[in-house]
């Protein structure tokens, strides 16, 4: 028996016995790409995941062809990575936060306060707001170094224009 086996029965049963509370972000991403990859070694590829884009948001950010660029990340795992990204997004827009008024910077930075922590770099994000300035949808617009970020305003823009 080598040092390894069981290991993604063990971090299945952290999962369901402490939920995400129980893993680290590698062991997060290890365990989703336990299902994309399901007979190679996961970890390797999510310590690469994390080194190359920081965070576990990140990873979830990137297109299908960056993902790719990570030694071991196919179009299966780059599939799942992104549905899982997408699938966020959806469920982020229709969170308790849709249907916040913000009117003041006071209530941007009580607004924006949940995204900012724990991070070790610059991210820029926007607010979508209704005509009664309440929150239609927040996104992440750019992620930087730990003191700058490059912002593309069309970016913001088209993403105002789809979310109408």
């Amino acid at each position: 028996m080598g040092t390894h086996d069981g290991h993604r029965a063990r971090l299945r049963e952290i999962f369901h016995n402490a939920g995400v509370s129980g893993l680290t972000e590698v062991n997060m991403l290890e365990l989703l790409l336990f299902y994309a990859l399901p007979r190679r070694d996961t970890n390797p590829i999510a310590h690469r995941l994390i080194d190359r884009f920081g965070t576990l948001e990140a990873v979830f950010e990137a297109d299908m062809d960056t993902l790719m660029t990570v030694e071991g990340v196919g179009e299966s795992a780059a599939t799942l990575l992104r549905l899982t990204g997408e699938l966020h997004r959806r469920l982020s827009k229709s969170s308790p936060s849709r249907g916040v008024r913000i009117v003041s910077a006071k209530d941007a930075i009580a607004y924006f306060e949940r995204f900012m922590l724990d991070l070790g770099e610059e991210r820029c994000y926007a607010a979508y707001l209704d005509g009664n300035m309440k929150v239609i949808a927040s996104r992440l617009v750019a992620s930087g170094s730990i003191n700058t970020v490059p912002i593309v305003p069309a970016a913001i823009a088209r993403t105002a224009v789809d979310l109408r």
